[in-house]
């Protein structure tokens, strides 16, 4: 092999690897935010398990201003005190911001905190939350069922 032939080569593979790196970049951005949408997900899933089995309300708080979010329980049902204990706290990756979050009927909030109850009974607040990726246009939704808990995550425009 001359040279010559393995200069071609070389310069071939790197013209396909320039080629791939866009793809790349793009796919990798969006497993991201399906990555923050999943742990939303299995954090409101976590919360209704909490409430279910201790049989006190769980707290999901999410602030947007900080870009995370966080299970919070009263130590004791009936107390005076309003101690609560954090269960979990997620921050998201700086690759995925929190656009929205509407909890209930509230109109849909871009900054601040929000807070969704998980009852003892399994029930909890309706939920809508947008993360958006670095890529462009790289948004997706996610809206948690009331009686179930279930998230379902969609693309959004």
């Amino acid at each position: 092999m001359t040279l010559v032939e393995l200069s071609v080569a070389v310069f071939i593979l790197l013209v396909l690897l320039a080629a791939a790196t866009p793809s790349f970049v793009r796919s990798y951005n969006s497993s991201l935010v399906d990555a923050a949408a999943r742990s939303l997900a299995t954090t409101c899933q976590f919360a209704r398990h909490q409430a279910v089995v201790y049989r006190k309300p769980a707290v999901l708080h999410i602030d947007l201003d900080k870009q995370l979010y966080w299970v919070t329980q009263a130590e004791q049902i009936n107390s005076d005190s309003d101690a609560a204990i954090t269960l979990r706290t997620t921050a998201l990756s700086p690759r995925v911001t929190l656009i929205s979050a509407q909890v209930g009927e509230e109109p849909a909030e871009q900054q601040g905190q929000m807070d969704m109850i998980f009852r003892p009974n399994g029930t909890c607040d309706a939920l809508t939350v947008v993360f958006r990726g670095q890529e462009r246009g790289s948004f997706l939704g996610l809206s948690v069922d009331p009686i179930t808990a279930a998230a379902t995550a969609y693309p959004v425009k």
